[in-house]
């Protein structure tokens, strides 16, 4: 089974993948559940940084740390090839130095709404088969990612009845549902994921504290916040946000 470096994974989430190579990575990508998850940190990785660092004059000081962060880990002119895990490693640990920038340069959460600024997803897609459900999921995942979150629950609401016990439908058809509105319903899809052990566990326990963020009820989302354990993908983020709703009182 082909074993797929940190460069390869960067090439298929930026698109520059193409032809058999990127037919044989979606291969993969659809039974090989490390790889999903290394793909799905590495897309909130950039998504994280995009919606967050904004081009401006002060951020110089952000831009040279990344610099430094990118030359010590990953060398200055020469490729180098390192387990996927490393490689996310670093690149989270890039994110959460960088977050923890912009909250002490810019305070983003004092000049927009806390669910805006944390609460952006980007569903992550898998290779078409040719069958009923495969094109249900990708209409969905273009829909979810168009931010068309009615059209996405109504598409993964269908693939979830016909599998319940699949953890990544049943975690983006929660995070649909709290978009629509939907709270009990998506609590409902959230609580089930994180009761499980799949790779979206955490993921459903951050998104559990955005449900309550977006109805401002923060004792509510300070708990599940601390269910977010050191060493996921989400305890950076999540941290973030405890100190964001620190001063903040139901």
């Amino acid at each position: 089974m082909h074993s797929y470096t940190e460069e390869e994974i960067a090439l298929y989430v930026n698109g520059d993948m193409a032809g058999e190579e990127q037919q044989q990575f979606e291969l993969m990508l659809q039974r090989d559940k490390t790889l999903q998850e290394n793909v799905q940190q590495y897309q909130q990785v950039q998504a994280t940084l995009r919606t967050r660092l904004a081009p401006d004059t002060q951020d110089k000081a952000l831009s040279q740390t990344l610099h430094s962060l990118n030359e010590e880990y990953f060398g200055k002119t020469e490729a180098k090839i390192r387990p996927v895990g490393i490689y996310i490693k670093w690149a989270c640990a890039a994110a959460a130095v960088a977050l923890i920038l912009v909250v002490n340069l810019f305070h983003p959460w004092k000049q927009h709404d806390l669910y805006k600024e944390y609460g952006g997803l980007q569903m992550v897609t898998s290779a078409e088969r040719g069958d009923h459900t495969d094109t249900l999921l990708q209409q969905a995942t273009t829909a979810f990612n168009n931010q068309q979150f009615d059209v996405a629950a109504k598409d993964l609401q269908v693939i979830f009845e016909k599998d319940r016990n699949d953890a990544m439908i049943t975690f983006y058809y929660g995070v649909s549902l709290i978009e629509t509105g939907d709270m009990q319903k998506a609590e409902n899809m959230l609580e089930h994921v994180y009761a499980g052990n799949s790779v979206f566990k955490y993921d459903a326990a951050y998104f559990m504290a955005i449900r309550f963020l977006k109805e401002h009820k923060y004792n509510d989302c300070r708990k599940w916040l601390l269910n977010i354990p050191v060493g996921t993908s989400r305890h950076a983020q999540a941290q973030l946000l405890l100190e964001s709703i620190a001063s903040l009182s139901e």
